[in-house]
């Protein structure tokens, strides 16, 4: 995991603790439900630490038939840099303040629970059933801290009050209340910066009371306890592992001890938890791959053409299908009664002198266009067609799922065998660098001028070049076209380095060897001096 991939992860388990703590803050807090929420807060932590890590694809319709790799595929190569020292790295330094005061943090915890053994050093212990009871002149006591409770020898263990506070402090200890804090002064100290974690450990902290309060308290004298809480000095326990009975929110606590009235709703709240999490796993967790659905082999044969013989009297739907097609595919070749123009000029025919409207997509138009196609291609006819129409014939046609945007009144597909020296864009085996990924990316660094943006004056920055070109059976690389210009002379020195790229392995199809339309980038990268 990169610095830049650690810190969105970071970004993402701060939303999801947010969206936790939002419900219950909304929900559950101040709520008498104690144990719920205990279980809710802890969850919180652990699901907000989880969720980013899942991955779904979810709401995928019907496969292609062919799964093969018509789209671009976004190869990095190692780019130039304008002076061999690097520049600085803002994201690896954040990480490293990250740590190190993570670390911090994590030393201190280690450094409370030294001192809290040092004081059971020194202290007089009496072993009990299940926990240690040391006395303790020490001013934090009584406190507990998993199986030890250090009483303080002022404090009258056989009066009322005494008796109070002892089972409260029994009650941390019966119920495990320190390895919860444990767990979260854990997650607060390595994710620090989230400041929705430091408020999950506090609302925690005063669960952990709550419960205490009650077992304390039971069937007893509630107002003698509340006295006791508030005339008891409260210290300053920021950041403490041990839990002392003098400590927390007085009148929170006060509150909930006086307080006798059901929660409305309370079954409602708690089980809410479930479609939280089901919010929060599709947001963050959840890869739509959205596909176009088959539903006959018929409606995905891009091997036909469709044409449109313009009928005067519904004029108005034809004429603003057609400008839609040419609105959404303003990269599309042009052929105006079988002569190359510009999408300028198909704009301007009025739709009353289209006879017939071609709209080839896909495999379809580099075929009959090669390169020139790879946006698609649209055909105008000005006069009067003579369309024949026959018997389609789809033994062997290639099915493609692109989706073909149609400007039609009816439809007539003619009869088409497709061979296999066409250009195919979509394949079962995909053309290939020999030796793969690795291989290919090795060839870029030692055959890839990369200081040639540089020489140009580029500044820092990332530029990147999209090619277009055709494996053939061979694997000869042909018709190599940059789909974009970053310049600095970087489309030509990704053309260069291209066409000089030894033989690929070349696609295949249904078993047999074919031409193919392959898409790759490269990017150049130029840091700061």
């Amino acid at each position: 995991m990169t610095s830049q991939d650690f810190l969105l992860y970071m970004l993402k388990i701060s939303l999801l603790s947010g969206l936790f703590l939002g419900y219950y803050w909304i929900a559950l807090r101040n709520k008498r439900f104690h144990y719920y929420n205990r279980f809710y807060l802890l969850a919180a932590l652990v699901f907000s630490l989880l969720i980013p890590l899942l991955r779904f694809d979810w709401i995928t319709t019907e496969q292609p038939v062919f799964m093969g790799s018509g789209a671009s595929i976004d190869l990095i190569a190692t780019a130039s840099s304008k002076s061999p020292t690097s520049s600085i790295n803002i994201s690896a330094i954040s990480l490293i303040f990250i740590q190190v005061v993570s670390l911090l943090l994590i030393l201190t915890i280690c450094f409370k629970i030294f001192k809290i053994y040092q004081i059971k050093k020194h202290s007089q212990i009496t072993k009990l059933d299940g926990f240690d009871l040391m006395h303790t002149d020490e001013d934090s006591a009584p406190f507990s801290f998993l199986d030890n409770l250090f009483w303080k020898r002022s404090i009258s263990i056989d009066d009322e009050g005494g008796k109070q506070i002892f089972k409260h402090e029994l009650t941390h200890i019966r119920q495990k209340h320190t390895w919860d804090r444990l767990f979260t002064q854990l997650f607060c100290s390595i994710f620090w910066i989230n400041p929705f974690y430091w408020l999950i450990q506090k609302e925690l902290e005063t669960i952990h009371e709550f419960i205490a309060d009650e077992a304390a308290v039971a069937n007893h004298d509630v107002e003698s306890f509340a006295k006791m809480l508030l005339q008891a000095h409260y210290g300053n326990h920021f950041f403490e592992t041990k839990h002392s009975f003098f400590y927390s929110s007085i009148k929170r606590r006060l509150t909930m001890l006086t307080t006798t009235t059901n929660t409305r709703f309370s079954y409602v709240r708690r089980v809410m938890l479930l479609p939280l999490l089901l919010i929060g796993i599709s947001i963050f967790s959840v890869r739509v791959q959205a596909k176009e659905k088959i539903e006959k082999k018929m409606n995905a044969i891009s091997a036909t053409i469709f044409h449109e013989k313009i009928d005067t009297t519904k004029l108005s739907p034809i004429a603003g299908g057609v400008k839609k097609v040419l609105e959404l595919n303003k990269n599309a070749l042009v052929m105006i009664d079988n002569k190359e123009s510009n999408m300028d000029s198909a704009k301007n025919i009025n739709p009353k002198d289209i006879s017939v409207f071609n709209f080839w997509k896909g495999e379809n138009a580099t075929k009959k266009y090669g390169n020139r196609g790879v946006f698609g291609a649209v055909e105008i006819l000005r006069g009067n067609p003579i369309t024949k129409i026959e018997n389609i014939k789809t033994d062997n046609l290639v099915i493609d799922t692109t989706p073909v945007v149609l400007v039609t009144k009816t439809m007539a597909p003619p009869s088409v065998e497709v061979p296999y020296e066409k250009i195919f864009t979509v394949t079962q085996e995909p053309a290939n660098f020999p030796g793969g990924q690795d291989a290919w990316l090795q060839y870029l660094q030692k055959n890839l001028d990369r200081d040639k943006p540089v020489q140009k004056g580029a500044g820092p920055g990332t530029y990147r070049v999209d090619l277009s070109f055709i494996v053939d059976q061979d694997g000869d690389i042909k018709d190599v076209v940059a789909l974009n210009n970053p310049g600095f002379f970087t489309k030509d020195e990704a053309i260069r380095v291209m066409l000089s790229s030894p033989k690929w392995i070349p696609a295949k199809q249904n078993g047999r060897i074919v031409t193919s339309l392959v898409k790759k980038s490269i990017t150049f990268k130029v840091s700061e001096e």
